[in-house]
């Protein structure tokens, strides 16, 4: 065992149709829904040896919430684990996604897998691999198989958010913590967030805050897009010169939607889940269309954990204030567009 928040350790233990704990600690129902303590001896099985093993819940399957609330805290835990333990660097650890929330919630998580390949499709995949390139799904698990496992680490099943910048209701609406109890600093997670941000620019061949255009962001979804706006919207963007037009994320793959937050200094666009992109840089000026005051608050968090600069405007009023923004000079001038 180790003392790392959220995180069981155990050692030289097995999976064979379940993992089997011998002695298993008194805690281990927070990390795990089922185990035995004992295996069936089968010697026709394929046999596997893992050095390292992080154990956790596949992603969430909402684009925005698979990045901050499963990704990245599964990365920060690594880094926890690699700096405590002097473990291999995060790489080298191979994910266990188990199967508990993937039948619980079919519908939308089945979807997101080719179980022929045994992979996530898409920037599904590429949202894992920012943690591991090396993932094994429980449910398809063949039953001649069976896994040695040298050093394995166990991932809360309910972390109650605390390794996400959405961790208390002050920050997201509907979360029942308060941010009186929750236990990691605001500098620790913005530092994780440093790390997550370098891993992931380096990986897509990326300079943070290289760009300096003006991006409009529309959805493709019925649910909040500004379609009724794009006219009167562009009309005022195509005087600036360094309007780059309209985007529509849902078209792009992973890396070019990290581009268009990297290249480009001013951000428009919709509440919505690209909106979690601002995390790959900081100093840049965001206008979010705001449909629900409630929600306002979950991007204003990512824009001040990441040091980026946030104007929030209701969808009622964006057309007479888009302009009068854009031209006070000191919003121009600063962020160089």
């Amino acid at each position: 065992m180790n003392d790392i928040p959220h995180i069981l350790k155990l050692t030289n233990i097995e999976y064979n149709n379940e993992f089997i704990i011998k002695n298993p600690p008194e805690n281990i129902n927070l990390f795990i829904d089922k185990f035995s303590k004992e295996s069936e001896v089968n010697n026709k099985k394929k046999k596997i040896m893992i050095d390292n093993l992080l154990v956790v819940d596949t992603l969430h399957s909402c684009f925005c919430h698979a990045i901050i609330d499963s990704a990245f805290p599964y990365f920060w835990s690594i880094n926890d684990i690699k700096e405590n333990e002097s473990s291999d660097n995060p790489n080298n650890f191979q994910l266990f996604i188990t199967k508990e929330m993937i039948i619980k919630f079919k519908k939308q998580n089945l979807q997101k897998i080719n179980s022929d390949l045994k992979k996530y499709k898409g920037v599904w995949h590429d949202i894992i691999t920012l943690v591991s390139d090396n993932y094994i799904f429980e449910h398809l698990i063949d039953n001649n198989t069976t896994y040695f496992i040298k050093n394995c680490y166990f991932y809360i099943r309910n972390d109650k958010w605390q390794r996400s910048p959405w961790n208390c209701k002050e920050y997201y609406p509907g979360r029942n913590y308060p941010l009186k109890n929750t236990i990691f600093s605001d500098t620790e997670i913005k530092n994780q967030i440093i790390k997550f941000r370098k891993l992931v620019l380096d990986k897509t061949n990326n300079n943070c805050n290289k760009g300096k255009g003006i991006i409009l962001i529309n959805r493709r979804k019925k649910k909040r897009n500004i379609n009724n706006l794009l006219l009167p919207l562009t009309n005022i963007l195509n005087k600036f010169d360094k309007f780059k037009g309209i985007i529509y994320l849902e078209d792009l793959t992973f890396q070019e939607q990290i581009n268009i937050f990297i290249n480009n200094n001013v951000i428009i666009g919709p509440h919505g889940a690209g909106m979690i992109h601002n995390i790959w840089s900081s100093n840049k000026f965001v206008i979010q269309i705001s449909f629900h005051k409630n929600l306002d608050r979950m991007y204003k968090r990512i824009c001040d954990i990441t040091d980026n600069h946030i104007i929030q405007i209701s969808y009622d009023n964006i057309v007479n204030e888009l302009e009068k923004i854009l031209n006070e000079t000191n919003y121009l001038s600063h962020f160089k567009v």
